[in-house]
């Protein structure tokens, strides 16, 4: 039996295989699947970017997370795309890049992505505490929900099973 090196974060089962993402404990993130019989290892990630969460959409695995700068702080949140054994960066929220990449016009990036789910054809996730952000892969491009202000009433997660608190749920 084969053990998986790390912390399980997710995992989903695509094409007749279990794809499993985990981490160290440290900054390393791997993607490995799982057909049945061995573990193999499909794809690392950067070394400054942690996964948290992953989705299959569009025929694509998306993964999630947060990325570090090289002091080890300020948060911000990666997405990344896995087709077969290769990565793209899809888009980085880091303040090198926070001029081009405003989501809805406003000064407010997201920090983190904890969640992702498909609905209606786009891929969502929530910046915590403050809207809800998609991706739509066929124009390659994000967009940003209205802001919520309120002090009771916070996006914490997205997905049908976050119901009745707030999200996209049913």
């Amino acid at each position: 039996m084969t053990r998986i090196p790390g912390r399980w974060r997710d995992s989903l089962a695509y094409n007749n295989t279990l794809y499993i993402l985990i981490n160290d404990g440290s900054f390393k993130s791997t993607i490995y699947a799982f057909d049945g019989d061995t573990v193999t290892p499909i794809v690392e990630f950067p070394f400054s970017f942690y996964a948290k969460c992953m989705i299959e959409y569009a025929g694509r695995i998306f993964v999630g997370g947060t990325g570090f700068d090289v002091n080890g702080g300020e948060f911000y949140a990666e997405l990344y795309e896995v087709t077969g054994a290769s990565v793209r960066l899809v888009r980085t929220f880091s303040p090198d890049t926070r001029n081009v990449h405003k989501v809805s016009g406003t000064n407010e990036w997201p920090t983190a992505i904890d969640d992702l789910i498909v609905h209606d054809g786009l891929l969502w996730f929530c910046q915590k505490g403050k809207r809800m952000v998609c991706y739509d892969v066929t124009s390659d491009g994000f967009f940003g929900a209205s802001l919520i202000n309120s002090t009771t009433l916070k996006f914490t997660k997205a997905g049908w099973r976050t119901w009745p608190h707030v999200g996209l749920g049913r």
